[in-house]
């Protein structure tokens, strides 16, 4: 992933000539991926990006007629609207004309403008594992949000430990439990978004909430909250670089937009658990 674009276009169109899927009609009309791998569907999708190519990416199931009553899944990433089909180009330069804004849980925008803007040490970052970190330049930046239809397997720490606990499973911290995290209610966050938007200011702006707590209380307080006799675990930590504290700073979105989080843990959790319980 962090090969030079010129080097980095051999391997992507050494994967689309061994994967099979470069002819017959959509030659010139579109690129296909296909994978049988999540994780490496997921690597393709930040793989096109590299280059400025947004790729749909969609789960499928195929059928053997002489296997009948057996399927296999397997998962297509589809690049349409590019200016050159020619992958060995794309280092020079490729445009695509998008038709929608949205692909399943990747969303894009067009950048406008880069500009620095002031951060401080508890502005909240995006990163893309195995990627460079960066920074929203305008709009909301949100704090471990959480409430009802989230995915249990998405891996935040809010279903992890609810999943866990309903399921009576134990209770996975990570390292010593003492870092902290804010947890900010979705309906809080959406205030703040809707704020925002119909405000004079453009951001970058934090909207969490900035009550913290370490990751051991907080598994103490889903277990209270679910009433589960789940024992807590103890395991090393995932990443060396895990964030030790996270508060974010939230004066901005007060004094411009008169906005703080008013949901609290508990009505918060109450509600979350209660839509877990109906998924599990």
């Amino acid at each position: 992933m962090q090969l030079p674009l010129p080097r980095f276009k051999h391997f992507m169109e050494g994967y689309r000539v061994g994967d099979g899927t470069h002819s017959g009609k959509n030659v010139g009309v579109k690129l296909n991926f296909v994978t049988v791998s999540e994780k490496l569907a997921s690597d393709l999708t930040y793989a096109l990006l590299r280059f400025g190519v947004v790729a749909s990416l969609g789960k499928y199931t195929s059928r053997i007629k002489s296997r009948p009553g057996k399927t296999y899944p397997f998962f297509s990433l589809t690049a349409q609207g590019l200016s050159s089909y020619d992958i060995l180009t794309w280092d020079t330069g490729v445009s695509q004309r998008l038709n929608a804004g949205r692909f399943g849980d990747l969303v894009w925008a067009t950048i406008t403008a880069i500009e620095p803007v002031e951060t401080t040490p508890m502005v909240y970052d995006f990163s893309v594992p195995d990627c460079e970190n960066f920074v929203a330049g305008t709009g909301v930046l949100a704090h471990n949000t959480y409430g009802e239809r989230m995915r249990l397997s998405d891996g935040r720490v809010v279903p992890n430990f609810v999943g866990q606990a309903l399921r009576g499973d134990p209770i996975t911290v990570y390292g010593t439990g003492q870092q902290t995290r804010s947890f900010c209610y979705v309906s809080d966050l959406l205030e703040g978004i809707y704020r925002l938007s119909m405000s004079e200011h453009g951001g970058p702006m934090n909207c969490g909430n900035p009550t913290e707590r370490t990751m051991l209380e907080f598994a103490e307080e889903i277990k209270k909250a679910t009433g589960s006799d789940s024992p807590i675990v103890f395991e090393p930590l995932p990443t060396a670089d895990d964030p030790k504290q996270r508060k974010p700073d939230i004066s901005k979105a007060k004094e411009w937009l008169g906005w703080e989080p008013v949901v609290s843990l508990e009505e918060g959790l109450k509600r979350t658990i209660a839509y877990f319980k109906t998924v599990l």
